[in-house]
């Protein structure tokens, strides 16, 4: 008789990390990760850009004061209308007062964040939510933290539709509860509503967005379908990155680039329609994209560029939680593991690098005179030519800066100065008053001239032109 075996106790099962917990492991992970690739950016400076214009030369946001606040909360400052930003800004300025390394080091934090809250929102977007949600505590700080979104750029006016396309897809909320659906958005869309006012009053403040005596309807379109395209391809292969694309000053909307990209977009939006019920993450994906981008393109064309890398900052997150899902699946293979990890490193790689490129004025237009040229280039590498006592080769630059665009003002004004520096008064008063002919408005060249005129004797004329200057700068 075989006498049975005795069975000790059983053994304990290896631990796992309940789903929660594992969620918010990647999520810090990712995070981490985030702030260690771009802790480099520490090391740059304030560069002759928008830092100028905004942190600079502008003084009216330092402090604490009656006069700082209704200045953050009440000016349209070059186009844009946003206190949120300039509330951190002044943080920035209470505890590091102009060191740009605490400036950085609030982006790279706040940028870890995000990082981190797409993976989250990544993780979460299968759960079905049911029912109306206006009375829940998540509701309320969602809507708070829309609010504040608004208060700091106004791209992100699109959030309302991008909700309800959501309960479409993945969320599928919308079958039998469409009224629900849309009675929770409709706070959202409210603010959305306010701000774009706001938004389209603070942009032709500016000065800076073209009429469509300027540009016209068929221009635009040309130049979003163009942007669309751009911004997928430097995505998908992000090299030859470049601080600014210049909008041609010759633009022809029937050039081949930009008809190729007109029928990119017209294929992958009947590609999207068409498969919209067997894939309809293409479909979603697709048209939260179009949704985020377009008030950034030719349509609301603001600026001197046809396109800007900043602008991707949003869009292109449906397409990076469709990536970050795909590597979730294939990683339950230890096999499939490799592809990941070899494009998780080659884009920390680029990510290093260009943020090496903007340590400097010398570095930024260097490299984007190698990938972009422009006639902006051009001129900001003549300033920096001319800073390091080099006038002879800075003129050369405005000059090529002007070959392209005869049109710029920037590059008239900046020429004045090289020929100031050398005490080249009247010469330089005569790239001033060009520079005003192009840009009635450009305070700086105003002042310029009217320094050049007191340099010469012309006190009377010189006055003239300070009290212009104060007329249009209070």
């Amino acid at each position: 008789m075989v006498r049975p075996r005795r069975k000790g106790p059983p053994r304990p099962a290896a631990r796992e990390l309940d789903p929660p917990a594992a969620e918010w492991l990647v999520v810090v992970a990712i995070a981490c990760l985030t702030w260690i690739v771009f802790l480099p950016a520490l090391r740059g400076g304030f560069l002759p850009w928008d830092d100028q214009a905004n942190l600079i030369a502008n003084r009216a946001w330092r402090g604490i004061g009656w006069a700082q606040l209704s200045w953050i909360f009440a000016n349209f400052h070059m186009g844009h209308w946003i206190p949120v930003t300039w509330l951190s800004f002044n943080a920035d300025y209470l505890v590091w007062g102009m060191k740009p390394k605490g400036y950085h080091l609030t982006n790279v934090l706040i940028h870890s964040a995000n990082a981190g809250l797409v993976c989250l929102v990544g993780a979460r977007l299968r759960a079905v939510g049911q029912g109306p949600v206006w009375r829940t505590r998540s509701y309320w700080l969602a809507l708070a933290a829309f609010a504040l979104a608004l208060g700091s750029k106004s791209i992100t006016t699109s959030l309302p539709i991008i909700l309800l396309i959501l309960d479409l897809y993945p969320l599928r909320r919308w079958r039998g509860a469409w009224r629900a659906r849309l009675a929770e958005k409709a706070p959202f869309a409210l603010l959305s509503l306010i701000a774009s006012v706001v938004a389209m009053v603070a942009v032709r403040s500016g000065g800076s967005a073209s009429t469509l005596a300027e540009l016209g309807v068929w221009p635009r379109l040309a130049i979003s379908a163009y942007s669309l395209v751009f911004y997928l391809r430097k995505t998908l292969v992000p090299i030859g990155l470049s601080p600014l694309y210049e909008l041609p000053a010759d633009f022809n909307p029937l050039t081949p680039v930009y008809l190729v990209s007109a029928a990119g977009v017209i294929a992958i939006s009947a590609a999207a329609v068409a498969v919209r019920r067997r894939s309809p993450w293409l479909s979603a994906a697709w048209a939260s994209y179009l949704l985020m981008v377009l008030p950034v393109t030719g349509l609301v064309q603001n600026g001197p560029q046809i396109a800007a890398d900043r602008y991707t900052y949003l869009p292109c997150l449906p397409f990076a939680i469709l990536v970050g899902l795909a590597v979730a699946f294939v990683c339950r293979w230890a096999w499939a593991l490799a592809a990941p990890a070899v494009a998780l490193a080659l884009l920390a790689i680029l990510t290093v690098f260009q943020i090496g490129i903007w340590r400097d004025a010398e570095a930024l237009w260097t490299h984007a005179l190698a990938v972009s040229p422009s006639a902006i280039a051009y001129s900001s590498m003549g300033v920096v030519l001319d800073e390091q006592g080099k006038p002879q080769e800075a003129v050369a630059h405005f000059d090529e800066a002007l070959r392209i665009n005869p049109r710029l003002a920037h590059a008239q004004n900046n020429w004045g100065i090289a020929l100031a520096r050398q005490g080249k008064w009247q010469d330089a008063i005569a790239h001033y008053e060009e520079a005003l002919r192009l840009n009635p408005g450009y305070t700086e060249a105003r002042l310029n001239l009217a320094v050049a005129l007191e340099r010469l004797g012309r006190h009377a004329e010189a006055q003239q032109h300070i009290a212009g200057a104060q007329a249009s700068r209070p």
